[in-house]
């Protein structure tokens, strides 16, 4: 291996940069080229970071007409792309490191500005940026969210330009070589389990040029083998399969043997509606899709009654659960937090789950799926996937509009797998909707609950909040789908005073939302 550097007095400075951006080469001199004169174009002439190029000599060698102080480069032998990012890490400068592939062209400003939020932040271990994709002809921005732990199981979203405390990636063991295809993902999760300390920069690092590449089945074993890795490390007993996006992968939790019970608490006006042109009771048609669409062993169904039906309805849907199914009638006006409250108040199972009435079960995995996800240490709560009538998305987890009122991301999009990771793979959010909402009995009790002076808006957002400032995490899981007939039973209006309590208590943290950039897709 040759390393070529500046010669003397080719610095403006003797400090080391703040930031080392690497280029393994590959085998293409074209891309090469097109990556080293992006970086030419781009860097302003009062940047400190540097670019270091390592490949062979063939592959270098048209992209050497750009001999600049601030670039460096290394010659290898042919070899896998791990080695020639420890090659060219090992003379890298900077305090941190990130790494771009050949053919991508950094952005104007992006690196610049990721250097400058490093040196005002130099607590920060991990800082990443936003991306474009050229993708069939659009160039549309990957606006990346805030740190997102569960997203990244799945998918590597930190992507590029995305860097790395020098100290931390020696620590964690740099690049190894049973990662083709998956060496920064390795690293990234390596990275997340020593330190929380990740900042998000919403600039554009760099354009990702051409249609996103299908990985091969090499590649996706190495993706496999990454995050099972990541889960042995953190002592999880998990399965990892791949996942619906090309080069995703899915984590199956192992659920205790023998499963827990879930208590199924269902809030029922036992209101009708026509529903695929033909008129359904709903809390009938709910009750039947749990027993015919649930294959999660261990559940039972509690009924809170609203008390303005006819009483004999509600009996004559407990009796469809035989002795899985008991019945709860509250008195007093309708609130629906006092309904959840009191259903969980005489709910049997370790685990609750909050689901409407007007809801349908459409896989039977789906509560397996949930209960999976929540055995995770830090997972308080956990949302599903809910479809409109036709077909289209109504949930994947609520972010915060512009004008702080709580929206449901990728609200009325196609359900279409193809279409990208976004409401696609399992991600943190502040917020899941109280429609279909699992939790451990303990942690509910310890929030106190639904508050009952929101009796119909925005109890499951407060909700979420206490379940996030007492140190745990909301994650909704696409795998877990089912229909939702929005509001069949109840009024959706939303009132000022219920608005503005949820405001004077919350406002910082809807402000501060840090998945909103989740609400549509890429």
């Amino acid at each position: 291996m040759t390393a070529h550097a500046p010669g003397p007095g080719a610095d403006r400075t003797d400090a080391p940069p703040v930031l080392s951006i690497l280029l393994p080469a590959g085998s293409d001199p074209d891309e090469v080229l097109s990556s080293v004169g992006s970086a030419a174009l781009v860097r302003a002439d009062d940047a400190t970071w540097e670019l270091v190029v390592a490949g062979t000599a063939d592959a270098l060698r048209p992209a050497r007409a750009f001999e600049q102080p601030w670039l460096r480069w290394v010659e290898t032998g042919p070899g896998s792309r791990a080695a020639l990012l420890r090659a060219a890490l090992a003379v890298a400068r900077g305090g941190h490191v990130a790494v771009v592939g050949p053919g991508d062209r950094l952005d104007a400003g992006g690196p610049t500005a990721l250097e400058n939020h490093l040196r005002a932040r130099p607590e920060v271990d991990v800082a990443y940026t936003d991306e474009l994709r050229d993708d069939t002809g659009r160039t549309p921005v990957v606006r990346k969210p805030a740190w997102n732990l569960a997203y990244l199981r799945g998918w590597d979203y930190l992507g590029r330009l995305c860097a790395v405390r020098r100290t931390l990636l020696d620590e964690v063991g740099g690049f190894v070589d049973d990662r083709d295809g998956a060496e920064e993902w390795d690293l990234h999760l390596r990275c997340a389990e020593r330190s929380p300390r990740v900042d998000h920069l919403p600039v554009v690092g760099l354009l990702r040029p051409g249609p996103v590449r299908v990985p091969d089945e090499r590649e996706r074993a190495a993706r496999r083998a990454a995050v099972a890795a990541h889960l042995e490390r953190t002592g999880a007993r998990a399965t990892v399969e791949d996942g619906p996006v090309p080069g995703s992968v899915v984590v199956h939790r192992h659920v205790p043997d023998p499963a827990p019970l879930v208590s199924v608490v269902v809030p029922t006006a036992s209101r009708s509606r026509r529903v695929h042109d033909r008129d359904v009771l709903l809390v009938e048609q709910c009750v039947r899709t749990l027993l015919e669409r649930t294959a999660y062993p261990s559940w039972e169904l509690v009924l809170v009654a609203n008390g303005d039906e006819d009483p004999t309805v509600v009996d004559r849907v407990a009796a469809l659960a035989g002795e899985r199914a008991r019945v709860v009638r509250p008195t007093g006006p309708f609130n629906f937090s006092r309904s959840v409250n009191e259903g969980v108040r005489v709910a049997r199972g370790e685990i609750v789950l909050l689901l409407n009435d007007d809801v349908e079960a459409l896989d039977d995995g789906w509560l397996t799926r949930m209960v999976s996800v929540l055995q995770e240490p830090g997972v308080g709560v956990v949302g599903a996937k809910l479809l409109f009538e036709d077909g289209t998305v109504q949930h994947v987890g609520v972010v915060n509009g512009d004008d702080w009122l709580p929206v449901h991301a990728r609200r009325g999009e196609p359900d279409d797998l193809s279409d990208g990771d976004v409401g696609v793979l399992d991600a943190d959010f502040l917020v899941v909707t109280g429609a279909c909402l699992l939790v451990a009995r303990d942690t509910f009790v310890e929030v106190g609950g639904f508050c009952e002076d929101l009796p119909l808006s925005f109890n499951d957002v407060d909700f979420c909040y206490k379940v996030v400032t007492s140190g745990q995490r909301v994650v909704c899981t696409p795998l877990a789908r089912l229909a939702h007939y929005e509001s069949s039973s109840r009024s959706t209006a939303v009132t000022a005073a219920d608005l503005e309590m949820v405001r004077e208590q919350w406002d910082l943290m809807a402000l501060a939302d840090p998945y909103r950039n989740l609400r549509t897709v890429r």
